[in-house]
């Protein structure tokens, strides 16, 4: 210890009697002494010239973490249950796992248990309470307390979320993330998570109407932008009332949507500013 301290205080001498790179360099040339402690100091290559300071230097350099974006994997265990092959790519310092699992799911393939250990503190199962769609609000609550946190960390830009979930009830609420500057998207597998580029985070967008089809707009989905542009071919069509709305995108969808998707797209074209409805009448913009 007493050695290192001694190793320490010349190395911060040189620096500190304002020592170049360049002067460093022919302190390395000089004595035995001298050329073994600047091998100690500065490495095998020695002090290169035209830096002023190589251990300041080698200090601030950023690590790998510091340059690759926070990655959040949220997966809808009661909808979706990844195989262990596909947990046991997800390896690297930027992937944060969470698996919420409903109250009733007790159960688990040893393998698909083992294969995020590897992941340590960076892996979690989340238990959801009971009642309908409770996995659901846990799932939601949980995504806004990791934008909240990023959000206070002036970090927004860094992170980057997926909830791998087949259920588009989640669409409305990406859509609305997304609006706001976040890199947020639904996925149907994990394999989708780690096959494509991660995207870089859109710009926010306050504003979105259909009196502006050529104004910027952020991401939707593909089923609530086919609502969107009906809405804005065919003016003389829009429906008068909330039961004739339903009927319409129900039907603009071929009748494939269910009651809950089809109130899920109603409440996210509200929320967009696309349209306002007020008792039995609805406005549009």
């Amino acid at each position: 210890m007493a050695a290192a301290a001694r190793l320490a205080r010349r190395g911060e001498g040189l620096l500190r009697a304002g020592m170049g790179a360049s002067r460093a360099v022919g302190y390395s040339r000089g004595s035995p002494a001298n050329r073994s402690l600047a091998r100690r100091i500065f490495g095998a290559r020695g002090p290169q010239p035209g830096l002023a300071g190589n251990l300041l230097l080698r200090s601030a350099a950023p690590t790998p973490s510091s340059l690759v974006p926070r990655v959040y994997i949220l997966i809808d265990y009661e909808n979706v249950c990844p195989t262990a092959e596909s947990l046991t790519r997800i390896r690297g310092s930027q992937y944060r796992l969470r698996v919420f699992h409903g109250a009733q799911q007790t159960k688990f393939d040893s393998c698909v248990v083992k294969a995020p250990q590897p992941l340590g503190a960076q892996a979690e199962y989340i238990q959801g309470g009971r009642g309908r769609n409770s996995l659901d609000f846990h799932i939601a609550c949980h995504l806004g307390r990791l934008i909240e946190r990023h959000e206070k960390e002036g970090t927004t830009g860094d992170a980057r979320y997926f909830i791998v979930s087949k259920d588009t009830g989640f669409d409305s609420l990406v859509e609305q993330l997304a609006a706001a500057g976040h890199v947020v998207a639904r996925v149907a597998d994990v394999e989708e998570v780690l096959s494509k580029p991660t995207p870089a985070p859109a710009p926010p967008q306050r504003e979105r109407g259909l009196a502006s089809p050529t104004a910027a707009k952020p991401p939707v989905s593909d089923l609530s932008q086919k609502i969107i542009d009906n809405l804005r071919t065919h003016p003389r069509n829009r429906p008068s009332s909330r039961e004739a709305l339903e009927r319409h995108v129900a039907t603009v969808l071929g009748n494939t949507p269910t009651p809950k998707q089809v109130e899920a797209l109603i409440a996210g074209l509200q929320r967009d500013g696309i349209l306002k409805i007020d008792g039995k009448k609805i406005a549009y913009s």
